[in-house]
């Protein structure tokens, strides 16, 4: 089979147009997320992906020698491959932030640095078309970075993007702020004046240092604030499948998490 051969049947889903994204799952379990038509660049490999224009979800396609097998991403899955600029936050951790912000479709969130755009593209997603995000970050280079991986899931239209600093937002009726700076203390007037009674407060910090310091500053019109440690570790299955193991890399320390909610 030639590097564009494929099994469509030519029925089926819709296919893929150029610009659009799509997942490809080779047969050892690699899966990259892509947009149809742009050449990709991991390493020193040159990824084509203009084969995939005009295929559908559930062809086999064959590139850089590899059988892959198509699909439509989830957001998940875009936000795996997202474009790096300052550091993101992990998808374990970001899973937790938005648990703890019980962010659902149709919640009104700020947040507060909004870096390469990892959390800003999972709220995007759970908040939905009826749903309202506000991100704000001081740099003008991050938030290009955002844009670029905000429009590669499709969910630019979403989020309402702010160059300047959270605590000047003035949002109100807010069900959720959510903050990955590095001193957020300085957005707890902002925050309670923007949430709604009831509404939650996440910070995600990296040092104990910074969460001592927060917990502190937090005062009337919050709950007791609770600080969480998120810890990342993989298990994996053992040679020949016969036990599972933790794989061999030490748990990754992904952050505390500060939570309180306005009353």
């Amino acid at each position: 089979m030639s590097d564009t051969e494929n099994g469509s049947n030519g029925t089926g889903p819709t296919p893929f147009r150029e610009g659009e994204p799509v997942l490809l799952i080779a047969d050892d379990g690699t899966v990259l997320a892509a947009m149809a038509g742009e050449t990709l660049r991991r390493g020193r490999t040159v990824v084509p992906t203009s084969a995939v224009i005009g295929r559908s979800p559930g062809d086999r396609i064959r590139i850089l020698g590899i059988e892959h097998t198509l699909a439509r991403p989830q957001w998940t899955d875009i936000l795996r491959s997202i474009e790096r600029g300052p550091q993101t936050i992990m998808q374990e951790t970001i899973a937790l932030m938005v648990h703890l912000a019980a962010v659902s479709p149709g919640a009104t969130v700020v947040e507060g640095g909004t870096g390469s755009g990892a959390l800003t593209l999972a709220l995007a997603a759970l908040v939905g078309p009826g749903g309202s995000l506000h991100t704000f970050d001081i740099s003008e280079r991050h938030l290009e970075v955002a844009r670029r991986n905000l429009r590669r899931a499709g969910l630019h239209d979403r989020v309402k993007i702010h160059r300047g600093p959270v605590e000047d937002a003035r949002i109100r009726g807010v069900d959720a702020v959510l903050l990955d700076l590095p001193r957020p203390w300085v957005a707890l007037d902002m925050a309670g004046r923007a949430l709604r009674p009831g509404g939650s407060l996440v910070a995600h910090l990296p040092t104990t240092t910074q969460v001592e310091r927060l917990m502190r500053t937090i005062g009337g019109g919050f709950t007791a604030p609770r600080a969480t440690e998120a810890i990342h570790r993989s298990w994996v299955l053992s040679r020949g499948g016969t036990g599972l193991r933790p794989a061999f890399e030490a748990p990754a320390h992904a952050g505390f998490l500060v939570h309180t909610r306005r009353i």
